[in-house]
């Protein structure tokens, strides 16, 4: 039995392939994981997350129009769950436009909620920001860019 929130949110991504958000398409994703050996609970907590993703996209809109010129601490929490590089990844990909101040702010929120102990690295960073992507519209050119990242460093 998987016993993981992160691998099952890297199938539905792996077999969604792009076609759909996985809020709105839960039955055949609950239906999926559990063939897949995901326990009900572990699906359930997926689908939590990708809950607490919308509400985090729905109620923090407006922190796209803060300053550029505010520089982002990371808190003793969110370091725990962050390595060092990941962070200087996260922080090079906005600097550089690939990301915005919502979609980074997104991220760390997300990380922290899958509650796991193990660290997100470079790696799981990448396979973070496809699933937050894949649940967002309009960030198609973003995803795109994400998933070209993933596949010439060969994650699979």
């Amino acid at each position: 039995m998987k016993e993981n929130v992160f691998d099952a949110l890297m199938y539905m991504v792996e077999y969604a392939d792009g076609q759909v958000r996985f809020i709105d398409n839960r039955d055949e994703y609950s239906e999926i994981l559990d063939q897949e050996g995901f326990s009900e609970m572990e699906v359930d907590r997926a689908f939590h997350w990708l809950e607490g993703l919308q509400s985090f996209v729905n109620s923090f809109q407006k922190l796209q129009e803060s300053s550029k010129s505010a520089y982002r601490h990371f808190m003793p929490e969110e370091e725990d769950v962050f390595d060092i590089e990941s962070r200087e990844l996260l922080f090079s990909l906005e600097s550089q436009g690939i990301i915005d101040e919502l979609m980074r702010e997104i991220i760390i929120d997300r990380a922290v909620a899958l509650g796991e102990v193990r660290k997100i690295d470079s790696i799981r960073l990448k396979w973070l920001m496809l699933i937050v992507l894949y649940n967002l519209p309009g960030k198609e050119a973003e995803l795109a860019w994400v998933e070209r990242w993933e596949n010439n460093a060969n994650l699979h």
